[in-house]
């Protein structure tokens, strides 16, 4: 009997690591780790929207409010944009302010309206931080990686679009042009 509950014991802590591996542990959403992987694995077999989205001077939140109220907001961010998204769909805390979304098989014009979708479900209404109701926008870049592209190239892409979104005046989606899909450096190619 004894053994029997050091085994489960032990399963349990295990799935418990695995599980923390691959979560961001302030949003509860897939980390930057699970992203890339599963970005590989899709694009192994089919087409992927990728959407790398930023808040938007996110820096004068924390400097004006504090820390906690940036971790505040950036929950509910996570929140809002996982209530606009398919079960089907990987939403993960890319880093700091950052967030990717990607939608396996998505059509361009469809990846286009969600991107736009998630982009209005955080400007539409403010945040709620305490007694502060902080107006939250995002800047969006969207790349449609063709089957076989690399995780890199796709991330890079939607990553030029990003800036692109930031330099045109934010609150944005901005699509990927073909020249932003550049090959990797060699030390990166195998990146997953």
């Amino acid at each position: 009997m004894r053994r029997k509950w050091y085994q489960e014991r032990l399963r349990n802590d295990l799935d418990r690591s695995l599980e923390l591996a691959v979560t961001d542990p302030l949003t509860g959403l897939r980390n930057r780790r699970y992203v890339r992987r599963h970005l590989d694995g899709v694009l192994r077999g089919s087409d992927a929207a990728v959407m790398l989205l930023d808040v938007d001077r996110f820096k004068s939140i924390n400097d004006t409010y504090g820390h906690a109220a940036g971790d505040t907001a950036l929950k509910e961010v996570a929140e809002r944009l996982k209530s606009h998204l398919r079960a089907a769909d990987v939403l993960a805390r890319y880093g700091g302010e950052e967030f990717m979304v990607v939608l396996a098989g998505a059509p361009t014009d469809y990846a286009a309206m969600v991107a736009d979708r998630l982009r209005g479900a955080l400007s539409n209404d403010p945040i709620s931080v305490g007694p502060a109701l902080l107006p939250i926008t995002v800047s969006i870049g969207l790349a449609i990686a063709p089957a076989g592209c690399s995780v890199s190239g796709a991330i890079a892409a939607a990553d030029a679009a990003l800036y692109r979104a930031k330099a045109a005046g934010r609150n944005r989606v901005e699509p990927a042009v073909p020249e932003d899909f550049i090959a990797p450096p060699p030390d990166q190619a195998t990146e997953g």
